[in-house]
């Protein structure tokens, strides 16, 4: 689920839970909070449901278990700074 501690930041996505009626705007991005840190490569991860997963180094859409649609991520510079490319 989404997370508003000191952790969290805002990502776009299209996420509905498996199985659940599409909204009447599926396919468009809404925004979501999830908690992120930066890992040992400096990527973007996010946290939904206590599994992280790591964003590619460019930003893009990620696939989350148990939901259909995606998380788009952004550039890792954007939160993760150090040593972009």
């Amino acid at each position: 689920g989404e997370d508003n501690s000191s952790d969290a930041r805002c990502f776009r996505g299209t996420l509905e839970p498996d199985g659940s009626d599409p909204w009447s705007h599926a396919g468009f991005e809404n925004a979501f909070c999830f908690k992120h840190r930066c890992d040992a490569n400096n990527l973007i991860e996010f946290e939904i449901n206590g599994v992280w997963y790591e964003c590619p180094e460019l930003g893009g859409a990620v696939a989350v278990d148990g939901f259909t649609g995606h998380v788009t991520c952004p550039h890792q510079m954007i939160l993760c700074p150090a040593n972009c490319p």
